[in-house]
């Protein structure tokens, strides 16, 4: 498994566009790189080893300060709820995509509108991942059930 199937992805998507990852995090660790990281290289890191630790493509950081790092686009990829009430008022973000089910609280979304951050909702930017996951539990199944 690479760095997670969403933000692996992403971080795909977004370098073939001509965008600058500039840091992920897995279950692993962290990782930071100004500049921008190498995704191809991350990726193939990521597979060898079972994750990001190690990767010597950027700086080792806290995986809790990446939400909170100066960017432009924040996606959260893996976990719900890592945006709350505690660290909204922290996000420098302009524009949040939620790639993952329920990874802002109410409370959250409150204090990010009022700083003007555009947050795309995870019913728009993930729904294909959630039907393409209903077609596979439904077709694992028994016809009628």
């Amino acid at each position: 498994m690479v760095f997670g199937n969403i933000g692996s992805w992403a971080a795909q998507l977004i370098t073939e566009a001509g965008g600058k990852v500039v840091s992920i995090r897995d279950i692993t660790g962290a990782v930071k790189n100004s500049n921008g990281i190498d995704i191809a290289k991350l990726m193939k890191h990521s597979a060898e080893n079972r994750g990001i630790k190690g990767f010597d493509g950027g700086d080792v950081v806290d995986p809790t300060s990446l939400l909170t790092e100066e960017c432009d686009v924040l996606i959260p990829a893996a976990l719900g709820g890592v945006i709350n009430k505690d660290n909204a008022d922290a996000i420098k973000a302009k524009y949040i995509i939620e790639a993952v089910n329920h990874p802002t609280d109410p409370e959250a979304d409150e204090i990010l509108a009022k700083k003007g951050a555009l947050i795309l909702p995870d019913i728009m930017a993930n729904s294909g991942g959630v039907m393409v996951s209903c077609f596979e539990w439904a077709t694992g199944r028994p016809r009628g059930t």
